[in-house]
């Protein structure tokens, strides 16, 4: 056989797994305890802990290298069918469809790809239904309950952790790694609790590329095809211990942002590290008052006014590193994730975030005996 014809087939065959992935995630979705049993707790457990402790081996991000090889790869090949379609005029229809069928196969493995290490996940049973967390609708009055709470919480963490000359929180450990691996214990603490968050899995890793991540208003990702949670160590302090239990949640086979957001503050909450608690608490309390200025701004404006000094400081600091990063780049990325949600049953799109704050009130009403 032609090797062209050979190459042609190969390009056809690999095609097919994108309608492929397609049925598997249909399937996923017609019963998702099914889903859970099969996938979420037989498969995908065995496949991340291969895949996440192959990647462990190497001390910078896999996924980074594999993106920079690759993008250079990519960007070679279509140079060199440019260059064949200029010198080649009479072959222009056939560079054409080469180019176009190993796209479409390259997209298609990679889809199917995504499906089997994680995308089935965003059909399994809730964190709520493992955590059995009464998630219901909630009253003005209970989320101002939560929010004054969250807020007391907060200042007292602020009180516990260091800050730098401009008197905004700094990170007590600056080794990431050392930080990240403090991440992993936290979550292995946190399993004897949650034994649907336990499993031998790597811990999360620096991005070098971190400024670029800004750029796209991004603050970490989990890199399912190698098994990384990926961080942007380039964000203000406050947000880089919540985030590395954010990617690790997902890690763990928990895809939806509200949950992952979600047992991100449980894990930091739980730990030792005054850190990690402090950053979990403002993400909680973000979302809460954020919930809560929509549903009665004078209320909002009640607790605002309560706000330590500290926490004023470091909420501005993050505010102007954010600010500085917008752009339509970052309003494209914006848009790009949100398109991603949704395609993955989160119908609300980047809004689904703060159904977190439905969570964080179950968790209220449970600690104090409301339900």
């Amino acid at each position: 056989m032609p090797l062209s014809v050979k190459r042609k087939r190969i390009c056809f065959f690999l095609i097919l797994l994108f309608p492929l992935g397609v049925i598997l995630t249909w399937l996923s979705r017609l019963n998702p305890q099914a889903t859970e049993a099969i996938y979420s707790q037989g498969i995908y457990p065995v496949l991340m802990t291969i895949l996440s402790n192959f990647s462990s081996l190497f001390p910078y991000s896999l996924m980074e290298l594999i993106v920079i090889t690759g993008s250079a790869w990519l960007v070679y090949r279509l140079f060199r069918n440019l260059s064949l379609w200029i010198t080649q005029p009479t072959q222009r229809k056939e560079i054409l469809l080469r180019v176009l069928s190993r796209l479409a196969a390259g997209g298609a493995v990679v889809y199917f790809v995504f499906v089997l290490t994680c995308g089935i996940n965003y059909s399994r049973l809730s964190f709520a239904q493992h955590s059995g967390l009464p998630v219901r609708p909630s009253t003005t009055q209970e989320l101002y309950d939560l929010c004054d709470e969250l807020l007391t919480k907060t200042n007292a963490a602020r009180q516990q952790v260091t800050t730098n000359v401009q008197g905004v929180m700094t990170l007590s450990e600056q080794n990431m790694y050392q930080l990240a691996l403090q991440s992993r214990e936290i979550f292995q603490s946190l399993s004897e609790t949650y034994p649907c968050l336990g499993g031998h899995y790597s811990q999360p890793k620096p991005l070098f590329g971190s400024r670029l991540l800004s750029h796209f208003q991004y603050l970490g990702i989990f890199a399912c095809f190698t098994g990384e949670p990926v961080i942007n160590v380039a964000a203000p302090d406050i947000n880089i211990p919540v985030t590395m239990c954010h990617e690790q949640a997902h890690l763990r086979g928990f895809m939806r942002e509200d949950e992952a957001n979600f047992i991100a503050y449980l894990a930091c909450v739980n730990s030792q590290n005054p850190d990690f608690v402090y950053s979990g608490l403002v993400q909680a309390l973000i979302y809460s008052t954020n919930a809560l200025y929509d549903a009665d701004p004078q209320l909002y404006q009640q607790l605002r006014a309560q706000y330590s000094p500290g926490l004023v400081a470091d909420l501005a600091d993050d505010a102007t590193y954010w600010d500085a990063y917008e752009s339509k780049v970052s309003q494209a990325a914006t848009a790009w994730n949100d398109t991603y949600l949704k395609a993955n049953q989160q119908t609300d799109g980047v809004q689904s975030y703060g159904r977190m704050v439905d969570l964080l009130l179950a968790d209220y009403r449970l600690r104090h005996g409301l339900d």
